[in-house]
Formats: C-alpha cells, sequence, structure tokens
C-alpha cells in the first residue's frame, strides 16, 4: 500500500535517483518517486517539483520518460492544483519561480501539448487551474514564457510544433498574449508604446523583421493564426495605451484595414491617425508597408480623422501627410488659403489669397501655436515667401530677462554675494 511522502523524503528520494553512475537503488528511488497513486496521496508542490527535476536532468533517459508519464498521467494531470504546479515548476528555471526563464525541451513540450485528443494540458490549465499558479505568476506571464520559448527554443523541431500550436489556437490568455507581445513589438519599432509584461518576459525586446525585411518567427506566427488580430473594444485584459497606439499598425501589418474604423470608434481619431501617419512616414521597412499606411489613411471617413490628418499634414515636418492631402484635395476646418500656405499646394493659395492678407490675419491670431510658428519659419525660409507670423521677442532681450534684470547679488547664494564664498 502506497503511502505520503514528506517534502524531505521526496527530496532525499531525488537525491538518491540523481545519485552519479545511477545503479539499481537510482532505479528503486525514482520509481517510488513516480508513482501517480504517490503524487495524489502527497498532494504537494514539492512532489511535482522533484519530478520536474528529474525530467529536466535525470542522466538517465528512462528515468526521465518515467517522470514524464507519472505528471501526464490522468490522476496527477487531471488534479488543477497539480497541474497547476506543474506548469509553474516548468516554466522556471529550479528555485527561480516569477522568472519565466525555464527551458522548452522536447519532452517539457509533449507534456504541455499533450493529451492527442482534446485540449492541451497548456490549455486546460490557463483556461481552469491560472489561478492556482505561483503567486508570482498568472496565466498571462505563462502565456508570455510560451510565447518566447516557441519562438527562441534552439531545437529546430520544438520551435516547429510549437509554433504550429500557436498558429491555431484560439485559447483567450494564449491569444492576448501573443498579440501584445507582436504590439510591443510594432512599438518598439516604431518609437511608440511598450509593453512591460513583455519586457519582463523578453530580456531583448522582440523584432518584426530580421535584416533582410523577412517576417520574424513571432510576426509569423501572429499572421497565421486566424483569431488574430484582436478587435479592439472586446473585452481583453491589453493595456489600452499599447492596443491604442500599435494597433493600427499591426492591423496594416496583417492586412485587416477593416480594423482601422474600430480603432477610431474606440479610441479616437488623434491616436489613430498618429499611429497611421508613423507607418506611413517610414522610409525603412517591408515592401508595401508604408504604402498600406497611406492608403489607410487616404480612406479615412470624413470627419474628425481626416481633420486630424489635415493637421498633421500643415504641421508635421515630414511631407507625407502633404502629399496625401494634395492627391485627396482635403483641407482642414479653418482657413482654407492658410492651409494651403502650410501644404505647400502654392497654385491653389496664390488663387486664394493673391494679396496674402488671409495669411497675415491667420498668423496673427494663432500666433501662439508653437507647432505653425516654426514651420511657417521654415517655409518662408525654404520657399522666400514672406512670413506670416508676426516675431516673436527674443526671450535673452526681454525686461524680465537675467541679462537685463540689473546688478548682480538680489539673492544671497548669488554668485559674490558671499553665499558660497571660498574665502
Amino acid at each position: 500500500m502506497d503511502r505520503e511522502l514528506t517534502p524531505y523524503r521526496v527530496r532525499k528520494l531525488t537525491e538518491q535517483a540523481l545519485r552519479p553512475g545511477g545503479g539499481f537503488r537510482a532505479r528503486r528511488a525514482a520509481a517510488r518517486l513516480c508513482r501517480p497513486e504517490t503524487v495524489c496521496l502527497s498532494h504537494t508542490s514539492a512532489h511535482v517539483e522533484q519530478l520536474v527535476h528529474l525530467l529536466r536532468s535525470a542522466p538517465d533517459p528512462e528515468m526521465a520518460d518515467q517522470a514524464a508519464r507519472t505528471l501526464a498521467d490522468p490522476r496527477v494531470s487531471g488534479d488543477p492544483k497539480l497541474l497547476a504546479w506543474t506548469v509553474t515548476t516548468l516554466t522556471n528555471r529550479p528555485y527561480s519561480y516569477g522568472r519565466l526563464d525555464g527551458e522548452l525541451s522536447g519532452r517539457v513540450l509533449d507534456f504541455l501539448l499533450g493529451p492527442e485528443v482534446g485540449p492541451s494540458r497548456l490549455e486546460t490549465c490557463l483556461a481552469g487551474s491560472g489561478s492556482l499558479l505561483h503567486p508570482r505568476q498568472s496565466a498571462a506571464s505563462v502565456g508570455f514564457w510560451f510565447i518566447k520559448a516557441a519562438c527562441t527554443a534552439e531545437d529546430d523541431e520544438v520551435r516547429a510544433r510549437a509554433g504550429a500550436f500557436l498558429s491555431r489556437t484560439g485559447q483567450p490568455h494564449l491569444l492576448r498574449a501573443l498579440e501584445e507581445t507582436v504590439l510591443a513589438a510594432v512599438g518598439d519599432r516604431f518609437r511608440l508604446m511598450f509593453s512591460y509584461a513583455v519586457d519582463a518576459v523578453w530580456k531583448q525586446r522582440p523584432i518584426l523583421w530580421d535584416d533582410d525585411g523577412e517576417p520574424s518567427p513571432l510576426l509569423r506566427l501572429h499572421l497565421a493564426n486566424p483569431h488574430l488580430p484582436l478587435r479592439p473594444g472586446e473585452k481583453t485584459p491589453l493595456p489600452g495605451h499599447v492596443q491604442a497606439h500599435n494597433g493600427p499598425l499591426l492591423a496594416v501589418l496583417a492586412q485587416r484595414e477593416d480594423l482601422i474604423a474600430d480603432y477610431l470608434a474606440v479610441h479616437g481619431p488623434k491616436v489613430t491617425v498618429d499611429s497611421l501617419f508613423e507607418g506611413a512616414a517610414q522610409r525603412v521597412s517591408p515592401d508595401g508597408f508604408a504604402a498600406a499606411c497611406r492608403g489607410a489613411l487616404r480612406a479615412l471617413p470624413v470627419g474628425p480623422a481626416r481633420e486630424r490628418l489635415c493637421q498633421k499634414a500643415a504641421r508635421d515636418y515630414r511631407d507625407v501627410g502633404r502629399a496625401i492631402v494634395r492627391e485627396t484635395g482635403w483641407v482642414w476646418g479653418d482657413d482654407e488659403a492658410a492651409f494651403c500656405w502650410f501644404t505647400e499646394q502654392w497654385e491653389r493659395y496664390d488663387a486664394l489669397d493673391p494679396d496674402g492678407a488671409r495669411l497675415r490675419a491667420y498668423g496673427r491670431t494663432h500666433r501662439d501655436d508653437d507647432d505653425l510658428f516654426y514651420r511657417a519659419k521654415k517655409i518662408a525660409k525654404k520657399t522666400s515667401r514672406p512670413n506670416p507670423f508676426p516675431p516673436r521677442p527674443d526671450p535673452d532681450r526681454t525686461p524680465t530677462s537675467p541679462r537685463n534684470r540689473g546688478p548682480i547679488g538680489g539673492w544671497a547664494t548669488s554668485y559674490g554675494a558671499g553665499g558660497f564664498s571660498t574665502h
């Protein structure tokens, strides 16, 4: 009859099983540790941890396979707590809980993706046992770990099998983790928002393309999954700022421009248009990506989204917005002549404002707009046309400037006042 093993006894049996040279006593200790009945009777995380230790470190492959079979036994893996403890231990190196640095080996992958029929153990754990994981982990963090491991595992077969699984899974935690990881890569590539959760797992931030412009393994996994990209507004725990700023570019990457309308509705025109503008202005990107972003901008609906693009076209130093408004004929809601001047549509401007009166009036009423002030200064210098903005006083020559404030010494710490004297 099987008896419960104390944590101390479990540790001693593991030491015997892993003793160099092996032999009969090592095999007997492993056999006792690997009885499913004993594991269920003990029902401790310590027993599970030592079985995972055997699976990873046993010098005898048969001993490692024996530990793997025990962990996969329905009596063990069917228990929510034992399954959660197993997944927690597999995702971390020994005694490093919360770091999510465990290696994804073939045996580990066999456990996570089994059984062959029905949902995998990984999906089952994330769906029902996530709350039983180690306090430093969550179902989301396990998802981040698996995605990174699937992209960076040293074994080609492991990467291929894990990638095939991720490209078809519909498990919500895995989908959200995959979406956020790719969104973080978008943010890093285009200098937008990043994700703290992704940075905690990926010590080096994930990439979208390699040096040859080919999609990275991470991006290929995302593009292959039919459930992605996620529609904005769905009830997901994705960080709102990351989805809002980076999501429109991901929609273009995935050739899902139909999602742009959802981004405009959920996150507003400012952040959505600005994101697409960054993509359209890219000079170094995969073939067709910048053009696709420009196409998404040209397809913006009438209203605040077009107005935001017109504002960007007039204010931004890059020409991409001006090229679009010239093609489409769009005008902002303010003075049309001023818009044509700021977007350098000279024939159209000269016809609307031949004597420049409208432009000068616009400059007087908008003299405090810094973006337009410096943009006008640059255009005037480039084209030799008169600057419509009145000059601003030189801050170095105003009465409040320290240069014209009077004799030094008003404060006790001023130079020469003795406050910090070295004498």
